[in-house]
């Protein structure tokens, strides 16, 4: 203390290596992190607030030896081989603080970098700490900043220059850790299915959850609605599960439709005895009499992903079908899904996802007015097809994409030893198939043009306070500024979203159900909860869908081993939303500031021979 009894702070004798570096801890806990080297505590502890604040702390870390003349006197070790950033202030002292950082860091970083402070907005003398009171900042701002190249290393003449580049930084920008899926919440039947089929087969619950709903929505669907305030609400349900190689998608989704696939079997036997009693009838046939009708295909399972074959099997066939496929690529990226006619099919799933009637056009006798006719889908996709997907305009735009439950799996391939498993055998299977089966043998009615008649399902009076009281929470999140705001388009649709749930959760637990009760409501509100965040973390917002793209581009350039490459194969070969000199350009120029790629100087042969003078270097 000094002679007016104020602290005063002193260093105390300088250890035999320098003195530590300020935040040094938090270097240590994050190996792979970018180490920024501020000038002054002041910048150091206002950069890593930011960083905190913007969840960037594993990619980016400050850290300081003190004022301008401190570096010489500081222990540099705990920076051996990492990548660093130096932010001098924006003054001559901060410029020879940074020189002298350089030289201490000589032989002992991986690579040096600096912010080029000319080039940012601050004032003269200003430094990170009065960057980071700019407004309108974001995550980007830090991950974008200008930078310059300075690179000490000792005794390597020869060297990669990709190594001189900062590790990678991720595109994806997720939201907050996946929460856990609620399987407890699907009840008793399904969820006791789902638990049953994740842990025989190894897989994410998600997976197993998605596939055991959307079968029992497929059998529930022709058997009632659900009625609120006027309102005809179908159960027919559209789930996306995102999935890599070796998620056991095949096996998880046999499982589910197992029931099904039982069911209609039976029915096809019966059906082809039909077919050949009618063949005979119609040989048979007096001359001027009217023919008898020819029977129904029962078939429940449409495996013909073509739009024109979906509609005139509903329209003609069996009034409930669904489409559960663990190769749901062959959808997506399919002939129905195709740009030229992506706006027809997105219209006719989203009018069948409504209850609308089909209406079919055809050449000779004239438009076929098909009411009654019911889908349900489960598509299984790799992630990377399921992105391309969910990142297309037409899609979100239309209101194909917000209709998708949609559910990202966590990987569980690597980390399955041989369990002795038999799912038969499993108490929650066997209950499932017993209910399903029970469900599906439910008489429907159909009509005299061959559709399918639903009865009302009504909410329970604390069902529907609940409903109501959810309803209201996600239109207020909705609104401008709020939670919600950049995915109200699948805001909007998660309130029927969950009267649709719990209509299929209610029959599969009981098909003679004639309301939808309050644990029921419960569940279907947890499981909307749970659907809403996996979109938060899938759907794009404006920011996200350069970065989405450029991921999708880099995925696409790591597939082709290439170590250079040209512009021009890029545009020419790349994915179809990179079909210019222009969006190429662009999209990587977003991965050479995420440090993915090298801009080079060389000029270099395309695929098809031509010179290119804008040429690339993509890092291992």
């Amino acid at each position: 203390m000094d002679a007016n009894n104020n602290w005063l702070w002193m260093r105390g004798a300088k250890p035999a290596n320098g003195y530590p570096l300020f935040e040094l801890a938090l270097i240590s806990e994050r190996p792979s992190a970018l180490v920024v080297v501020c000038e002054g505590e002041k910048a150091a502890h206002a950069l890593n607030q930011f960083c905190l604040e913007h969840n960037l702390l594993d990619d980016f870390v400050a850290v300081t030896s003190g004022g301008c003349t401190s570096a010489s006197g500081a222990d540099w070790r705990g920076l051996v081989g990492r990548h660093v950033l130096i932010w001098p202030d924006n003054d001559a002292p901060g410029q020879r603080y940074g020189e002298s950082v350089a030289d201490q860091l000589d032989g002992i970083a991986a690579s040096i970098e600096w912010v080029d402070v000319d080039a940012l907005v601050v004032p003269e003398k200003g430094d990170a700490a009065d960057w980071v009171l700019m407004e309108n900042l974001t995550e980007e701002s830090l991950r974008t900043l200008p930078r310059k190249t300075s690179v000490s290393i000792s005794g390597n003449e020869e060297f990669d220059s990709s190594s001189l580049l900062p590790a990678p930084i991720p595109l994806s920008r997720r939201e907050g850790s996946a929460l856990p899926f609620p399987k407890d919440a699907l009840g008793a039947c399904l969820g006791g299915a789902a638990e049953a089929i994740a842990t025989s087969s190894q897989c994410d619950p998600a997976i197993a959850g998605n596939a055991v709903l959307a079968a029992a929505a497929l059998v529930a669907q022709g058997i009632a609605h659900v009625h609120v305030d006027g309102r005809s609400v179908p159960l027919s349900l559209y789930l996306l599960t995102l999935a890599g190689s070796g998620e056991r998608k095949s096996a998880v989704n046999s499982a589910a439709l197992n029931p099904i696939r039982q069911l209609e079997k039976e029915r096809l036997i019966a059906y082809k005895a039909s077919m050949r009693v009618h063949a005979r009838a119609m040989k048979d046939l007096p001359e001027g009499e009217e023919p008898p009708e020819e029977p129904v295909n029962p078939a429940m399972l449409n495996e013909d992903f073509t739009l024109d074959a979906l509609t005139a099997s509903l329209a003609t066939g069996f009034p409930i079908q669904g489409v559960c496929t663990a190769e749901g690529g062959t959808f997506i990226g399919g002939y129905a899904m195709a740009r030229e006619h992506l706006l027809r099919t997105s219209t006719t799933l989203s009018a069948l996802h409504s209850g609308e009637a089909l209406l079919i056009k055809r050449k000779q006798a004239g438009t076929l007015h098909a009411e009654g006719r019911y889908l349900s889908m489960h598509l299984m996709v790799q992630p990377e097809i399921a992105r391309q997907f969910v990142g297309q305009k037409m899609v979100q735009e239309q209101g194909l994409l917000p209709r998708f439950l949609m559910v990202e799996a966590e990987p569980c391939i690597g980390r399955r030893e041989y369990r002795a498993s038999n799912l038969n055998e499993a108490e929650g299977y066997a209950a499932y198939v017993q209910k399903l089966m029970a469900l599906a043998r439910t008489d429907l009615h159909i009509d005299g043009l061959g559709g399918v008649v639903t009865r009302p399902l009504t909410l329970a009076p604390e069902a529907k306070a609940l409903w109501v009281n959810a309803y209201n929470r996600i239109e207020l999140a909705s609104a401008v500024g709020q939670e919600l705001e950049h995915y109200r388009s699948y805001a909007s649709k998660l309130p029927d979203q969950i009267l649709r749930i719990a209509g299929v959760i209610s029959l599969s637990e009981d098909p003679a159900a004639t309301s939808i009760t309050e644990g029921v409501m419960r569940g279907a509100i947890e499981l909307g909860g749970f659907y809403i965040s996996q979109a938060k973390r899938l759907l794009m917002t404006p920011d996200d869908e350069k970065l989405s793209e450029s991921e999708v581009l880099l995925q696409w350039l790591q597939r082709q081993s290439w170590t250079t490459f040209a512009l021009r194969d890029v545009y020419r070969l790349g994915p179809k939303f990179v079909r210019s000199a222009s969006k190429a350009r662009d999209l990587l120029q977003t991965l050479e500031q995420h440090f993915w790629v090298i801009k080079s100087d060389e000029e270099i042969m395309s695929l098809d021979g031509k010179a290119c003078k804008e040429s690339y270097l993509l890092r291992p």
